[in-house]
C-alpha cells in the first residue's frame, strides 16, 4: 500500500498537511472516499508514483496561482 502526504507552508507556517486522500473530500464529494493504491509489482507502484507527481504538480500550480493571487 502506499500513502502520499502533502504539506504547504507558507511564511514558515502550515497551511495544509493531511494525507492526499482528505483532500478529495474537501475539493469534490464530502461522501466520497478514494482509497489509498495497492500495488502488485513494482511496475504498477511506478505508475501509481507517475501519477501522484502529476497531481502534486497540478495542486502546486493552483497553489501558487492562489497565494500569489493574495
Amino acid at each position: 500500500m502506499t500513502e502520499f502526504i502533502w504539506g504547504v507552508y507558507r511564511n514558515n507556517g502550515v497551511r495544509l498537511g493531511s494525507p492526499r486522500t482528505v483532500y478529495s473530500r474537501f475539493l469534490m464529494n464530502p461522501c466520497k472516499r478514494i482509497k489509498k493504491p495497492v500495488y502488485r509489482s513494482y511496475k504498477e507502484l511506478e505508475e501509481i508514483v507517475k501519477e501522484a507527481v502529476l497531481m502534486y504538480e497540478e495542486f502546486k500550480s493552483e497553489l501558487i496561482h492562489t497565494y500569489t493571487q493574495q
